[in-house]
Order: C-alpha cells, then sequence, then structure tokens
C-alpha cells in the first residue's frame, strides 16, 4: 500500500470492508490491496547481531521506525502520543513472547541459567541447564516465585568429575588433531538404548545434528563445519577455528545428551520429552509432572553391576521443613539439597548428613549497564558498606565460609581470596 507501512502510524488512509460483489479490499483513497498477498511477501533477512537480546530498563526508549511521506526517520515510543491524530487506526500486536531465558538455583545454593528451547505440552518446556555439575533426573530448580524438576535425562557422552576431571561414559575417549580443529571420539561398543535401538556412530552424530539444528538461541555455537562417522564406533567432528576446550564445554550442552534417535522420531517431540528414552542407567516408568518421577533399572545397563538400586522415586516438596517432616515420617530415604541451617543441625541428630562443598557461592550482582552500578564509585560504596560476619552469623549460622570469587568452593574455578578484592571499610 503506498505511502503506508505497519510502523508508520501517521498514515492517512483508513481501511474499510469489501464493496459487494468486489474482489478487493480497498482504502478510502483507493489503494487496492491485492488478494494473492502472502506473509512469506514480507520475509526479510536480519542479522544475529541487530536482534535485541534483552528489553531496555525504560521500556518506553525503545526505538521507533516513522515512515512520513517519503522519508523515514528514528523515534522512540515515548515519541507515540505526538505522532497520533484523531482518526488514526492503530493495530495492536498482543502476541506475547515466552521469558526463555531464567536464571534460578538449586536447593544448594548453585546457580541454574536455563533457556527454554520451547513449550512441549502444559507446564512442561524442553532447556537447556547451564550449571557446574549435570543436573539429575528429579532434581528441584527454584526460580523467582516458582521451581522446576528435571524430569529425565538421557546417558551423557561424557561426564564431569572432581576437580574438572573428564570421566567417560558412552564415549571411551576421544583425540585431537595438531591444529585442534578436528575432535575425534570412540565411542563404547555393545550397548543399545532402552528400547533396543543400537547406540553407536550414526545415533551420536544424529543427535549433534539435530542439536546444531535446532531453532533455539540456546543451541550449541561451536564453529561447525562438519559432523560424520568415520566408523561403526567413531565420530569426527570439524570446527571452522580451534577449540582446545571442545570436551570441556560439552558437559554444558545438549549434545552431552544422546537420545534414541528411533523413539524421538516415532513418539515425537512432546512425548519423548516427558518419557525419554536413552542408555542410562535407569529407564522412566512415570512422569507426574512437577509432583512424582518414577525411574526403573536398566537391565541392559553397559557398566557391570550398576545401577546399585533397583527403582527410583522422586518427590516434589516445597520445602527443606516439608521434606525434613517427610523423612521423619519415613516417607523418604534420601532429601538431597537442603540448605535451612537449622534443620540441618537438627537432621544430624536423626540421619547422615552429608555437607557437600558448593559449586556456586550466593551472592548479589551489580548491573553494571544501568545507573547506578555503571559508576566505579557506587559499586566499590557497596563493597564497603557490606559486612559479611553478621550475615554469615544469622542467615548462615556460620556453616560457610566467605569467597571472593565467583565460584563456591566445589568449583574447579574456586579461588578464595583474589587480590585487590574491595575489603568492608565503614
Amino acid at each position: 500500500m503506498p505511502g503506508c507501512g505497519a510502523t508508520d502510524l501517521n498514515c492517512r488512509d483508513r481501511i474499510r470492508p469489501p464493496r459487494e460483489g468486489g474482489n478487493a479490499v480497498e482504502p478510502v483513497a483507493g489503494h487496492a490491496i491485492p488478494n494473492d498477498l502472502k506473509l512469506a511477501d514480507f520475509d526479510f533477512e536480519l542479522p544475529a547481531h541487530l536482534i535485541a537480546q534483552r528489553p531496555l530498563p525504560d521500556r518506553a526508549a525503545s526505538r521507533l521506525l516513522h515512515l512520513a511521506g517519503d522519508g523515514l526517520t528514528d523515534r522512540h515510543f515515548s515519541d507515540l502520543p505526538d505522532l497520533l491524530e484523531a482518526g488514526d487506526l492503530v493495530l495492536l500486536n498482543d502476541t506475547r513472547v515466552i521469558k526463555a531465558r531464567l536464571f534460578g538455583s538449586k536447593p544448594s545454593g548453585g546457580s541454574v541459567e536455563a533457556l527454554i528451547e520451547r513449550v512441549i505440552a502444559p507446564r512442561t518446556a524442553l532447556a537447556l541447564l547451564r550449571t557446574s555439575h549435570s543436573p539429575r533426573s528429579g532434581q528441584r530448580i527454584d526460580f523467582a516465585g516458582a521451581h522446576a524438576i528435571v524430569s529425565g535425562r538421557a546417558g551423557e557422552l561424557f561426564e564431569l568429575g572432581p576437580k574438572g576431571k573428564i570421566i567417560n561414559d558412552l564415549a571411551t575417549g576421544y583425540s585431537f588433531s595438531n591444529d585442534a580443529k578436528t575432535i575425534t571420539i570412540t565411542l563404547r561398543q555393545g550397548v543399545k538404548f532402552t528400547d533396543g535401538t543400537q547406540f553407536n556412530a550414526a545415533a551420536v552424530v544424529w543427535n549433534i545434528q539435530r542439536d546444531l539444528k535446532s531453532a533455539c538461541t540456546c543451541k550449541p555455537t561451536w564453529p561447525v563445519k562438519s559432523v560424520t562417522a568415520t566408523g561403526p564406533y567413531t565420530v569426527q567432528i570439524v570446527l571452522a577455528a580451534p577449540d582446545g576446550a571442545f570436551i570441556n564445554q560439552i558437559f554444558d550442552s545438549t549434545a552431552d545428551w544422546i537420545a534414541s534417535p528411533t523413539a524421538v522420531q516415532k513418539m515425537g517431540e512432546k512425548a519423548f520429552a516427558v518419557k525419554p528414552v536413552g542408555a542410562g542407567p535407569f529407564i522412566v516408568v512415570s512422569d507426574t509432572l512437577s509432583s512424582q518421577l518414577v525411574l526403573e533399572k536398566n537391565p541392559g545397563y553397559w557398566q557391570q553391576g550398576r545401577p546399585y538400586l533397583d527403582s527410583l522415586t522422586f518427590k516434589t516438596v516445597g520445602s527443606d521443613e516439608a521434606a525434613y517432616e517427610a523423612m521423619l515420617a519415613g516417607q523418604g530415604q534420601v532429601y538431597e539439597d537442603m540448605s535451612t541451617p537449622s534443620l540441618l543441625k537438627q537432621a544430624g541428630q536423626h540421619f547422615n548428613v552429608e555437607n557437600q562443598l558448593s559449586t556456586s557461592p550466593y551472592d548479589l550482582q551489580l548491573n553494571t549497564l544501568a545507573p547506578p552500578f555503571n559508576n566505579k564509585l557506587a559499586r566499590e560504596a557497596i563493597y564497603a558498606a557490606t559486612n559479611f560476619t553478621p550475615i554469615l552469623q544469622h542467615v548462615f549460622s556460620n556453616l560457610y565460609p566467605v569467597t571472593q570469587g565467583f565460584t563456591g568452593p566445589g568449583g574447579i574455578c574456586y579461588e578464595q581470596n583474589v587480590p585487590g578484592y574491595p575489603p568492608y571499610d565503614l
């Protein structure tokens, strides 16, 4: 429609219903809209670096492109009232974009970043989790005002062990080319997924390619040129640039979790997400979302004598207090990530309590992109005014140490004292 665009709210043409027997919807000014107009006619390429990653703190400061006559001007949404005139037609889009990037924590205090790939059912989403240790099925993750339960996962190529050690799982090893651009992964032989599908290089290649092609912004961002099966149990990944930390990066990616290609294709994404099929030590029997997850031993698990348990049932509880009462009543045998200091002391009188070193500290993060903390002096003032001694005493009962680094004592980059760290000075 000449002279009128979707972002132009100062357009003079008005649209009316078609005349009886007419073939086109005509604006009052006589500009006909073609009947064969398609949504695809408005497709255009938008470079990724031009896409906003998060909203502005002041939403009214968002930019507005204004078309007036033959000219374009950059304005802001706060200018909108000045652009509207009596009789203007305003079209409102009430669709919503899901909040795909969430920040939460495990009850132990470890931080978790969740990137939602897609909502696959009510109260169920497929997501990539970034955390220092891969979450287990049934593990609770707390977000602001809500919590989520990890419903299931497939077997892994590699596991992250203590002090950053790489532990082979479904993979038996790896090697780098001299230029660190080609990674060769050898796979464990004689393994089957729990639906009977053979675990081999073709299955791993299918999984990695599926992850790389995902439309989610949480997909692996490695500069991958190719992923191929160079043998029945050998996978070769060729990168466009050297990456000596590639294997370490797998732990924080969906590419480490290998699902049965047959099950995914047969069940579909929604059903598979609720009852996944992998080659891990357990099989999902049932999953009542946000309530109870029941697992049973995988009789064909590759590691002889494992798992030790015949079954596992994970139940959701609302708090440390509720979990402690359930344990006392014999309704559960293990509770993970209790973080209430007073209950930890009480629990020690009835149960074996293991205090594992946290990988992530409790911290206060300052937004350095917006006032007042874009000013270094304001940030230094917060450091100088914060006395951790009473916080440790009254909130944590002096159970945990203060760290100046960005990881807790269980993290592989733990550094308790950082040279030059601003001290309390009030």
